[in-house]
């Protein structure tokens, strides 16, 4: 039984990881206000600007610069980091985007789109594709994930999978990190050496 049990795991514990997550979402989901018209959306949802257009040039240059300046997942970051976790949490659903919850309302320069669920997925869509886009000397395009060994190797299980970029000057920030422990407390310490 113990062995099946194990076989399974990934299931059980995905699901309860999954249930957890659910649970913690819902709870932390920040209310809205309806509209006075139920075709407009609330005052309180904002409007993401994201122009896929010049992303898509960017993407297909060799500029690395470029590419970090002008991809979707930049121009996101760019437009969101002023906002509070509070309005990432928001989960509005309004009629006509077929009961999707989304955080913020998108508006596709130069598309003469009106988003109704399309563009809000599609800009997360092209985000992850292009933090998991690979230049021609197989590393990342933005900087943000890299392959992981097997994913790079093509061995083994796991091909596919990413992992967080490591800074280009890793050891200068372990040894300023080094440099800083004696500022920490003995529970902090306790805390990342479980970590690592």
């Amino acid at each position: 039984i113990a062995s099946r049990f194990r076989s399974c795991r990934e299931l059980f514990f995905t699901g309860t990881k999954r249930t957890f997550l659910e649970g913690v979402m819902d709870a932390t989901t920040t209310p809205t206000p309806l509209s006075n018209d139920e075709y407009e959306l609330p005052r309180d949802v904002r409007t993401l600007r994201v122009n896929r257009l010049k992303a898509r040039r960017a993407m297909t240059s060799n500029d690395s610069n470029l590419k970090r300046k002008h991809s979707v997942f930049s121009q996101m970051q760019r437009e969101m980091r002023g906002w509070s976790g509070a309005t990432l949490r928001r989960g509005f659903v309004a009629k006509g985007h077929g009961g999707q919850k989304r955080a913020f309302k998108v508006k596709l320069v130069g598309e003469g789109v009106n988003d109704y669920s399309g563009p809000y997925r599609e800009v997360f869509t092209d985000s992850m594709q292009e933090v998991t886009d690979l230049d021609d000397t197989g590393s990342s395009s933005l900087g943000v994930l890299e392959p992981t060994a097997n994913n790079q190797s093509e061995v083994g299980e796991g091909r596919d999978l990413f992992m967080f970029a490591r800074p280009a000057d890793s050891s200068s920030i372990f040894s300023e990190a080094k440099l800083k422990l004696d500022l920490l407390s003995s529970e902090e310490i306790d805390l990342m050496k479980s970590f690592s």
